[in-house]
């Protein structure tokens, strides 16, 4: 017989979603490459597959649903994975592990405006809601209060959304607190807590199981002030892969990263498109492969203008280094 893998997962951190967890992704990430640990933590990894098969298993009773969810635990490709949906199914984590991952309960402290949040993102990409967003296009599915016995399924349908995303919110958090002592060792942080100094050195101290460098404070994926509601649903996705994890601090310090940050994200995005055709059958190899001139050519010209500028900086600074130079004589 066979001996079953052993999950490569230590660190399993779980919030409501809305609440920092690309912020926290980024900062264990830091946490381990400043402290020389050779590890990776990944947002939402499997995130919609756990949900899928949780809801399966609810929905027929049949278990090898939930032998999906631990075959993906056990072939985890990482070290630490941070996100949401998993507040379900801890019990498989636990078992999947044998007990050597350490849990994080993310909580923000600002019920409302996660809330809010959370209500406003299931309106503007209703495709990962059913359950919680009335529209046709909510096909991936998420937990909901039928699903644990909470009310029947004609009791939750005829609530509004704002009222189930209160209940998903409670219930996650309610399913985190019952579940820590399934691992080994456990922390509790307020979202609003991620990049201050004690919140820092205490996720730093419990990431390493020993204090170690403390990494900067982290930004990530914070409220971009631009107004897209009424642009088709097409448009409001193209904006969300392209402002997604901006780290609006480091836009401030480093003009520069904002270039690096909305050419990595329109990659990410072209990418998505070629991989998933069914899901945009307008795009073809044509339409895919100008997009790409057309970005060659906007970067080229770009390029050429950083050169430039560079070129007539230099020609500045050898100018005055040649008066300079004819004053002393």
């Amino acid at each position: 017989m066979l001996k079953r893998q052993i999950s490569r997962l230590q660190l399993l951190a779980v919030g409501a979603g809305r609440d920092g967890t690309v912020s926290l992704t980024e900062i264990i990430n830091r946490i381990y490459a400043q402290n020389g640990i050779v590890a990776t933590a990944a947002h939402e990894y499997a995130s919609r597959d756990v949900y899928r098969n949780y809801c399966a298993f609810r929905e027929t009773g049949k278990h090898k649903y939930l032998g999906f969810i631990e075959d993906s635990i056990r072939d985890c490709p990482v070290e630490a994975v941070v996100g949401n949906g998993y507040a379900f199914v801890l019990d498989v984590f636990a078992r999947a592990s044998q007990g050597r991952i350490r849990l994080i309960h993310l909580r923000r402290r600002d019920r409302e405006a996660c809330l809010r949040s959370l209500v406003e993102n299931a309106r503007l990409y209703p495709e990962a809601y059913r359950y919680y967003a009335d529209d046709p296009r909510a096909l991936v599915p998420r937990a909901a209060a039928f699903h644990l016995g909470d009310m029947t399924r004609e009791q939750w349908d005829a609530l509004s959304l704002e009222a189930r995303k209160a209940w998903y919110f409670d219930a996650t958090h309610r399913l985190i607190e019952t579940g820590r002592h399934l691992f080994v060792n456990s922390m509790s942080i307020a979202t609003e807590d991620l990049s201050t100094p004690d919140g820092l050195a205490r996720l730093t101290e419990f990431v390493l199981g020993r204090p170690g460098e403390v990494p900067e404070p982290v930004h990530l994926n914070r409220h971009v002030p631009l107004d897209f509601t009424d642009l088709p649903a097409d448009q409001r996705l193209s904006l969300h892969f392209l402002f997604n994890n901006l780290d609006l601090a480091r836009s401030a310090r480093e003009n520069s990263y904002l270039l690096h940050h909305v050419a990595a994200r329109f990659l990410d995005w072209w990418r998505y498109r070629n991989a998933n055709r069914a899901e945009f059958p307008a795009e073809n190899d044509a339409s895919l492969a100008r997009e790409l001139d057309l970005a060659e050519h906007a970067l080229s010209a770009c390029l050429a203008s950083v050169r430039a500028e560079k070129e007539c900086l230099a020609g500045v600074a050898r100018d005055i280094g040649g008066r300079n130079r004819a004053a002393r004589r």
